[in-house]
């Protein structure tokens, strides 16, 4: 994907700019001091780099960039407020956090100029370009395939002799405790049938007065129940034929029969009564056991059930897992072999590499007037992990004379650039972030050198766009699409120059604000030679 535009609305001195890039190659020029720098703010800005809040002051301030590749659309924007220091974003409309706006742009923008935004100034980073430019992405995949095998291989193994060793130093409590819950010999549903028979036991005299008493009221009393409603249905039969009273008798045979029922269940409860003290001493005893086996395994019935069988297969593993085991360790034994091969392989196609790569880079730096300046990806052995047996840390040594240090401790600006143009150019074809955006990249340079550079981010268009700021007219004349950056009373404004516009501001930057024949001769053979 690339940038199609970028709209600025309130920031810092930029009250309002649009700029609407090419695919290719986009410069940005003006005079010192006229906001040009700031641009490339508000582009980070919109990518999620952090705040300089005292910097921004208290102003409201939105931008917005929009990125195409044709049959996909991505709409950033990012909302900021001075006044509480906070910030807005949102991909597409809809809102995302900060971390988020970092992490889906980070592959899509490379700034370099500033140094908190340079990759290449992160030795993390260096493995993957030395593997991009010798294009082995295929094999550092199939390694990091064999690695997290050989990773899973060893993860498993380590957890079944984890595994084995607890259970051959529990070896004997399992046992114990199933033979325990064994010769319990526990039901499902046992201790709810115990605990109503205990319960009916107990009842015993009392229960078998209480229905003596009530088939005495009900039925077999001369005064019982059954009795007087028996005599009431003989003294209406005879006026059956009344409906009134019919329906009085009906009511009344249904209560005998209600009655008769009772009666016939209490005699058979009557006759199942029985008080055995040996029964109900045999129960307690066993409700006991239930409830001490209860609280030792701090579980009901059905969970010591599932106890004993839980001890059941660990037991059973027991017997399986050396067996298991070994097979663990004969497939770890093939992965490690695995992923030593692809391993060794990778890191010999990188030492050819590093060493492809450090003299092309040199080259490159030599073009771009730093012809004593040394470049070295330095290759050595570490721990294995997903990326290899490599590591890898660029290396420069700017004069003659001097050491090779890291990237990160190069001091000039301006050496510290065109080393980023130098490995852009060298990974040109295997850099896959779209948007490349230099400043400062012709810092300490003019001449040749600065024609040089023009062509170097021209080639670099061809497979990026290219968004850069400079002072050289050299530069500017390669480019597709030129902006023109002034400042007027505190305001930073912006635009986009026509063919006759961009004459006079390259003759411009050749003569000064002195614009001379000449240089305008120059403006024209340098834009008719791009």
């Amino acid at each position: 994907m690339r940038i199609v535009s970028l709209k600025v609305e309130n920031f810092i001195l930029v009250k309002e700019a649009l700029l609407e890039l090419a695919g290719g190659f986009n410069v940005l020029t003006g005079e010192t001091g006229a906001g040009k720098t700031m641009l490339l703010s508000a582009l980070g800005a919109v990518l999620g780099a952090r705040i300089d809040w005292e910097v921004f002051g208290d102003r409201n301030s939105a931008v917005e960039v929009v990125f195409s590749s044709g049959a996909e659309t991505m709409r950033v924007r990012r909302e900021l407020f001075g006044r509480s220091r906070r910030a807005k974003s949102f991909i597409n409309g809809k809102p995302v956090s900060a971390a988020e706006l970092s992490e889906r742009t980070a592959a899509l923008v490379a700034i370099h100029g500033q140094r908190e935004n340079q990759r290449l100034l992160n030795p993390d980073n260096h493995l993957f370009f030395l593997d991009a430019v010798a294009g082995l992405g295929h094999l550092r995949q199939d390694f990091a395939s064999a690695w997290a095998k050989r990773e899973s291989c060893r993860a498993l193994l380590e957890r079944k002799k984890r595994e084995l060793e607890a259970l051959r130093e529990a070896e004997e409590l399992y046992r114990f405790q199933l033979r325990e819950l064994e010769e319990a010999d526990l039901k499902e549903g046992e201790e709810e049938t115990l605990v109503e028979r205990r319960r009916f036991l107990t009842a015993g005299v009392h229960l078998a007065e209480a229905i003596s008493h009530a088939l005495e009221a009900l039925y077999e009393g001369e005064s019982s129940a059954h009795s007087a409603v028996s005599a009431a249905l003989a003294g209406l039969s005879e006026f059956s034929d009344m409906p009134r009273i019919k329906e009085a008798i009906d009511v009344i045979a249904s209560s005998k029969e209600g009655l008769s029922e009772a009666a016939r269940l209490l005699f058979s409860l009557r006759d199942q009564v029985e008080f055995d003290p040996d029964e109900l001493e045999w129960i307690n005893q066993r409700l006991y056991q239930i409830s001490r086996l209860k609280e030792k395994y701090r579980t009901d019935l059905p969970g010591l059930l599932r106890v004993a069988e839980e001890l059941r297969a660990k037991l059973e593993r027991l017997g399986t897992s050396e067996a298991e085991i070994s097979s663990a360790e004969r497939e770890l034994a093939e992965a490690e072999r695995e992923m030593n091969r692809l391993g060794e392989e990778l890191s010999e196609k990188r030492r050819r590499a590093a060493l492809t790569l450090s003299e092309r880079v040199e080259e490159e730096l030599s073009d771009l007037a730093m012809g004593g300046a040394r470049f070295k990806a330095e290759l050595w052995r570490d721990e294995p992990n997903e990326t290899g047996f490599d590591r890898c840390e660029f290396l420069l040594s700017a004069n003659p004379g001097q050491p090779l240090l890291p990237l990160v401790r190069v001091a000039s600006g301006g050496e510290l650039s065109r080393v980023m143009l130098a490995l852009e150019t060298a990974l040109a074809e295997a850099e896959d972030t779209p948007v490349l955006v230099f400043d400062e990249v012709d810092q300490g340079i003019g001449g040749r050198v600065a024609e040089v550079v023009g062509r170097k981010l021209a080639l670099l268009s061809s497979h990026h766009q290219i968004l850069t700021v400079t002072h050289l007219p050299q530069i500017a004349a390669r480019a597709e699409r030129h902006f023109l950056v002034e400042k007027e009373a505190s305001r930073v404004s912006i635009r986009q120059l026509s063919h006759p516009e961009r004459v006079r501001e390259i003759a411009r930057m050749s003569a000064g604000e002195e614009i001379t024949d000449e240089a305008l001769a120059l403006a024209r053979r340098l834009l008719e030679g791009r």
